[in-house]
Order: C-alpha cells, then sequence, then structure tokens
C-alpha cells in the first residue's frame, strides 16, 4: 500500500527541518539589523540589547510550561499554534513603528518559536510519528 507524501516520515522530518533553519534566521537577523533598528526608532545601544532580553527571557519562562503541554497534547496541534503565533509576531516585529511595540512583538516571538521548532515539542513528534509508521509497517 503507498502512502500519501504528506503521511510520510521523511516529509515530515523535512518540514521541521525547514522551520528549524527559519527559527536560527529569525532568532539571529535581530542583530544583524540592529544598526538599522537603532537609528530608525532613535533608541540606545541598551535599549537594542534588550530586544533580544525580552525574546530569550520569555522563550526560558515559556519552556517548562510548552513542556508540559506537550507531553499532554496533541504536538503537532501545539507546534502549528506556535508557528502561526511566531509567524504573526515575526510580521509584527518588522512593521512595530514604535519601540514599545517591537519590544512586545520580540518577547511574543519567544513564546511562538518554542513549540515550534527547536523545542522538545517538534522533536518528539517527530519521534513519535516515526516510531508508529516503523511499528504499523512491522510485519507481526
Amino acid at each position: 500500500m503507498t502512502r500519501r507524501w504528506r503521511e510520510s516520515p521523511a516529509t515530515v522530518l523535512g518540514v521541521l527541518t525547514g522551520l528549524n533553519a527559519f527559527n536560527y534566521l529569525d532568532r539571529y537577523v535581530g542583530a544583524a539589523t540592529l544598526p538599522l533598528m537603532l537609528a530608525s526608532l532613535s533608541i540606545s545601544d541598551a535599549a537594542g540589547g534588550l530586544l533580544q532580553s525580552a525574546f530569550i527571557l520569555t522563550y526560558a519562562l515559556v519552556c517548562p510550561f510548552i513542556g508540559w503541554a506537550g507531553d499532554r497534547g496533541p504536538r503537532m496541534r501545539l507546534a502549528a499554534a506556535g508557528v502561526f503565533l511566531w509567524s504573526v509576531a515575526t510580521v509584527a516585529s518588522g512593521l512595530a513603528p514604535t519601540y514599545a511595540l517591537l519590544l512586545l512583538a520580540r518577547a511574543i516571538v519567544g513564546v511562538g518559536e518554542w513549540p515550534s521548532a527547536a523545542g522538545p515539542v517538534t522533536t518528539a513528534a517527530q519521534a513519535a510519528y516515526t516510531a508508529a509508521r516503523r511499528a504499523a509497517a512491522t510485519p507481526r
């Protein structure tokens, strides 16, 4: 019996790997564009550094809760919700007209990024997905 392409563990792995690549790109694009943000928003170096701190602190504070939710609920739905939140917050970061809104958007990126790509939620989802497919394909 042939599987549809979207049910393939290789497809799931490819999508999650692509998300992870975007995750890291998004994480570091702020550092690359920091001089432009400082000039555009007329903020200090310290305020610019706070943008990354807002992201990483929110990311760290959310980790235990997202991990707990991933152990108790549908991981791929949690990951999809994270991708949606992460995407909206990333767009909001790019369109933020003020420092306060940019700071808020970067903090929300930290909430959305954790379940969407790099966290144990998607790693565990991939492992469970692959294991279930292998078990179903193994003759008894």
